[in-house]
């Protein structure tokens, strides 16, 4: 799927990412939806010229368990992989894996990300 306004996992991963960087946008224009899509995912995680591949994966893994937080406490999101051999642990697990997997990629955009968010989280207005 294509980087999507009308796609709730998209706009929702877009919404936070520029709310997690509202201090390095101070004083710039707003982000709009297609240009967000567009930045690195270096710049999404925040890494540094000098961060060796284990501190990315860090990096990658805490911004995926922070996003995973916002989309399941805040949004209210649900798992979609969830059934009678998937558990929700699992499921979460799978999820931030997946996110974090995505995440450490820092020559990726972050639209490559929506795709995996709305693969494995069901947004409100989503048919389950």
């Amino acid at each position: 799927m294509s980087w999507s306004k009308n796609n709730n996992a998209h706009k929702t991963l877009w919404a936070l990412i520029t709310y997690f960087h509202k201090d390095t946008l101070q004083g710039q224009p707003f982000v709009k939806f297609a240009d967000g899509g567009e930045w690195e995912l270096g710049l999404v995680v925040k890494i540094a010229g000098n961060d060796s591949p284990e501190m990315i994966k860090d990096k990658a893994g805490a911004m995926a368990t922070l996003l995973d937080e916002f989309f399941t406490g805040v949004f209210k999101t649900k798992y979609e992989k969830l059934s009678a051999s998937v558990d929700e642990n699992t499921a979460r697990g799978d999820g931030i894996a997946a996110m974090s997997n995505a995440l450490a990629q820092t020559d990726k955009k972050l639209k490559t990300v929506g795709d995996i968010v709305d693969e494995h989280y069901v947004f409100k207005g989503e048919v389950e």
